[in-house]
């Protein structure tokens, strides 16, 4: 018995850079479709190779010209946005600082206090260890808590 309907769907090699290229700059695949004129369905059998590695190749692409930029210096945003996606670099979300100030010696008559100085979350090394004498007079600080209670 004879079989109706249409013929098979043979795709040209126009048709197929033209899927390979529409799947790269993230067309969705019913539009791709129907640009071509066939069913989505029809698509996805004939062209699965062009639609998956449209999307991969137009990354690479991207990426290539990403890391142009960020390695030549002259865009700083480039160079940043690589950090933060391909080396894992992540801004603080918070510092975790403990008070700079700390009481060492109550007895003496003029009282000693070490400053503490953070970067990024790790002390910085003071550049000499000789004692600056600040003449202060005393404060109380109080920290509240973003609710208004103190700690």
């Amino acid at each position: 018995m004879a079989k109706c309907g249409r013929k098979p769907h043979d795709p040209t090699p126009e048709q197929r850079k033209l899927v390979h290229t529409l799947a790269g700059y993230g067309v969705r695949e019913d539009d791709i479709a129907r640009e071509i004129g066939i069913d989505p369905t029809t698509l996805r059998k004939y062209y699965a190779e062009e639609l998956a590695m449209g999307h991969v190749r137009a990354n690479a692409k991207v990426a290539e010209s990403l890391y142009q930029m960020a390695t030549s210096g002259q865009n700083v945003t480039a160079a940043i946005f690589w950090l933060k996606t391909r080396a894992q670099w992540r801004e603080p979300k918070s510092f975790d600082m403990p008070a700079p100030v700390q009481e060492i010696d109550e007895s003496a008559e003029a009282k000693v206090f070490t400053l503490r100085v953070f970067d990024g979350g790790k002390p910085v090394q003071p550049l000499s260890r000789e004692p600056i004498l600040i003449d202060a007079t005393p404060i109380r600080i109080d920290r509240k808590k973003p609710n208004g209670h103190d700690e």
